[in-house]
């Protein structure tokens, strides 16, 4: 995973450098929190820097079809975006089968992928992971980076601590998963009649399981509805945001060092930034993040 700092650090740093060179006044996630992840993953699925553009703008078409009661006016888009990675993804195994030197990235993982009897995952299988990376590889990132910034300015105190010492960086990134989860829960349904506390759950059903309120139970978080940074270690490492067992988000470790990585530059080169306002959070009612963050630096 560290393979990958070096370009972390020079995508934060470029954007922290157009931020630098524009108004005192700018939008947090438009600027910084949405395209880091964005353009990292990106880069890991051998999107061509000429598409850049034309790829963030279909990644923000996924997350907001997921909240939108409309869907459907969303639908040209979204062909536009499966035929477009289709073709990448079916180039790619081209290049692959022809024996081409190609990049040992995650889209050469996909394409050459194959099950336990030998044989390549279908298209639709492929084609699929690649969606779920997208999304889960820059919306929730992007919602846990701008998290942290809004609860940090909001508690000036807190901020400054992480000013003086670089080693709180780590206990603010698991506190700003337990207390902002950028998925609030994901459903699972039922393949069978189920007996949970007394109560039956039929087969077919659909059951949400709300990771935001496991991380908020007073049994397990002293006072869990404030913001602390300094919690203990136990504590901290028992929130339940990037899931559990054979559930646990495989995106975790990226999640957190591209966070890392971004705030130690934002405290160094963006000490005095200031919140101008709360922002508007996001539209999937099931993820919680901002969708736009006014700051002043």
């Amino acid at each position: 995973m560290n393979l990958l700092r070096p370009q972390i650090e020079a995508v934060t740093n470029n954007l922290i450098d157009n931020i630098l060179s524009g108004p005192a006044e700018f939008d947090f996630h438009d600027d910084f929190a949405f395209p880091l992840p964005v353009i990292i993953i990106a880069g890991m699925l051998g999107v061509p820097e000429v598409d850049l553009e034309r790829f963030k703008h279909w990644s923000d078409i996924q997350v907001a079809a997921m909240g939108a009661e409309d869907p459907s006016r969303y639908e040209e888009d979204q062909i536009e975006f499966f035929g477009y990675m289709h073709s990448h993804l079916m180039s790619r195994r081209s290049d692959v089968a022809a024996g081409v030197d190609v990049p040992e990235d995650l889209l050469t993982l996909i394409a050459s992928g194959s099950d336990a009897d030998g044989q390549l995952l279908s298209e639709a299988d492929a084609q699929s992971v690649l969606m779920q990376l997208l999304v889960g590889g820059n919306e929730t990132t992007t919602s846990l980076i701008t998290n942290l910034l809004w609860r940090l300015l909001e508690s000036p105190n807190q901020w400054q601590a992480m000013q003086e010492d670089a080693t709180l960086i780590e206990p603010a990134i698991e506190e700003s998963l337990r207390f902002d989860p950028p998925v609030l829960g994901l459903y699972r349904s039922t393949t069978r009649d189920v007996s949970l506390h007394d109560v039956l759950i039929p087969k077919g059903s659909k059951v949400f399981i709300n990771y935001a309120a496991a991380n908020r139970d007073s049994a397990l978080f002293n006072d869990p509805n404030r913001f602390d940074i300094t919690r203990s270690t136990r504590e901290r490492k028992r929130h339940m945001s990037f899931g559990l067992g054979t559930h646990f988000c495989l995106g975790a470790p990226m999640a957190r060092l591209e966070t890392e990585i971004a705030f130690q530059a934002i405290m160094q080169r963006l000490p005095n930034l200031t919140l101008i306002g709360p922002g508007q959070r996001i539209a999937p009612f099931f993820l919680w993040g901002r969708r736009k963050l006014p700051v002043q630096s």
